[in-house]
């Protein structure tokens, strides 16, 4: 899988987008706060690579800032492909890359000959054209030119350059066609990012009905999807409060996995509908903590200063889960406030919350950085060794090879040192990590040994034991089994690993869940819901 970018990624984007994009000089801070505005509250709201990219390029043409996803897509289409001198050029290439894309959706086919490309170009060419071969030929450049949104492919023949650009403008077809998805597309993954670019522009009613009837997985991932449609619909949908109301539903029932309830409270404040702050707001103070640990998680999506007030309301609550929860969000904000209040808590919140107050700083950028430099400096050990722990995280060596050589207090140094050995460690893996080797693992090794059992030399031999693990270890043994099954799970790992989910150690059931999610993924599995699980 492709991970999205980090924050520290999307900051150096900006900062190299920009420098290249000068004519002359640096670009000024100035400059780069105002595109990381745009750029940091779309991240946290799940915009991926490409998102990034034409939200920058279209920022970049003249400081346009556009708020919807379609309305991203439509003008950096305009800014790739029109001409000044050919001004019919805009509406024929957008049809002709409209009727390609539906049909790349409609038939799995996403590589088109020339020929097919060419005569998509002439059923698009306005009546009152001329000089249709001329035409034909000008179109057929910009499309699969430079800036053009198709990109050539072995044999002389097409594809789109992104998938969410044949997404995007088969939903745009769909509409100009007066086409609306069928309702069996609902079932189909290939359409999902094709309905929520048209559930912005076209009625999908009929689709949330389709899915309303279906019974949700385990995930709910049903709902989840709902809830993206929500997000990207206009206020006036007349099924955008009944779909609210069933997301607020499912958030606040009882026996949702941790989790699950946290992607609900995302996809709940992701809608920016009115009355969802008030709601999570409400959520801090319920009476279950996890209820109010997801709540803080979808607070961190309004991804607003104005809400950094509701964090107040987490950073004083008795469960200690709520307060850590709260300040990894104000990490993830990337805002100079939440920063400002991370440094604060460094120095007057309790010694066991230090370390991840270091860690969430040092997910903010050069501010963070610098506060976590200024710490070395404190007289109290345990704030210097938390932020060795968080300068290690960030990979800063110069400060923890000084720290390590000269503070005073051993417990410094060994943190300094240990953090160095492990930035090593990651400076050392070239590309992805294999997947864990079931035979070879130490710990199942040794507890297979202590129950006078062997493992045996091959993952086939090996698997059978770590199932054993995964049911009749203690909540440690359970967690790392289920946690390797996330690399290596088959589908008939899914059977012991549902059997956890009623664990009464929400750390088990939550590794188990995660572990069900990636192997519902890895083969395209649909886990139902137990009998229990739907029952609550």
């Amino acid at each position: 899988k492709l991970a999205p970018w980090t924050p520290e990624q999307i900051d150096v984007f900006a900062s190299l987008w920009l420098r290249a994009s000068q004519t002359s000089g640096e670009p000024t801070p100035a400059a780069t706060r105002k595109l990381l505005g745009q750029l940091r509250p779309a991240a946290r709201l799940g915009a991926v690579p490409i998102e990034h990219v034409l939200r920058t390029f279209v920022y970049s043409a003249n400081g346009q800032v556009t708020t919807t996803r379609t309305g991203l897509f439509d003008r950096a289409l305009e800014l790739l492909i029109w001409r000044e001198s050919e001004p019919w050029l805009l509406a024929t290439g957008r049809a002709a890359l409209g009727r390609l894309a539906l049909l790349a959706q409609q038939t799995g086919s996403t590589i088109f000959t020339r020929q097919t490309v060419e005569e998509s170009i002439q059923a698009a060419l306005p009546s009152s054209e001329e000089s249709p071969v001329r035409a034909t030929t000008i179109t057929f450049r910009a499309l699969t030119g430079r800036q053009g949104v198709l990109r050539s492919v072995a044999g002389g023949r097409f594809t789109f350059s992104h998938g969410l650009w044949q997404a995007y403008l088969a939903a745009r077809h769909m509409m100009s066609t007066a086409q609306a998805p069928l309702e069996n597309s609902v079932q189909d993954s290939r359409w999902s990012e094709t309905i929520r670019f048209y559930a912005e522009i076209g009625d999908v009613e009929p689709l949330v009905r389709s899915l309303s009837q279906r019974r949700d997985d385990i995930f709910h991932s049903d709902l989840l999807t709902l809830g993206s449609w929500v997000t990207a619909a206009p206020a006036s949908a007349p099924w955008r409060d009944q779909a609210l109301r069933s997301l607020a539903r499912a958030y606040l029932a009882a026996g949702v996995p941790l989790p699950v309830r946290c992607h609900l409270a995302q996809a709940l404040a992701q809608t920016k509908a009115r009355g969802i702050t008030y709601l999570l707001k409400q959520a801090l103070e319920s009476p279950e903590p996890e209820v109010r640990i997801a709540a803080v998680s979808g607070v961190s999506s309004l991804a607003g200063e104005s809400e950094l007030r509701l964090f107040e309301i987490a950073i004083q609550d008795p469960d200690e889960r709520v307060v850590r929860a709260a300040i990894e969000a104000l990490g993830s904000l990337q805002m100079d406030a939440a920063t400002r209040w991370l440094q604060q808590l460094l120095g007057e919140a309790g010694d066991n919350l230090l370390p991840t107050i270091a860690r969430a700083l040092a997910t903010c950028g050069p501010e963070g950085i610098s506060v976590l430099r200024g710490a070395l400096s404190s007289e109290d050990p345990l704030v210097r060794r938390s932020a060795a722990l968080g300068l290690g995280q960030a990979g800063v060596r110069d400060a923890l090879e000084t720290l390590a050589q000269q503070d005073t207090q051993w417990i410094v140094r060994s943190a300094a040192t240990a953090a160095l050995s492990e930035i090593d460690r990651v400076t050392a893996i070239r590309g992805v990590e294999p997947p864990p080797r079931i035979e070879q693992l130490p710990w199942l090794i040794s507890w297979a040994a202590e129950r006078g059992e062997g493992v045996g030399g091959t993952p086939e031999l090996a698997r059978p034991v770590l199932r054993r693990a995964l049911i009749e270890g203690d909540a440690t043994i359970r967690i790392v089994s289920a946690h390797v099954l996330t690399w290596v799970g088959k589908p008939d790992d899914t059977v012991p690993l549902r059997s956890l989910l009623a664990s009464s150690e929400p750390a088990v059931a939550t590794a188990a869940l995660e572990a069900l999610r990636e192997v519902a993924d890895r083969y395209s599995m649909r886990m139902e819901p137990t009998a229990s699980s739907r029952a609550s």
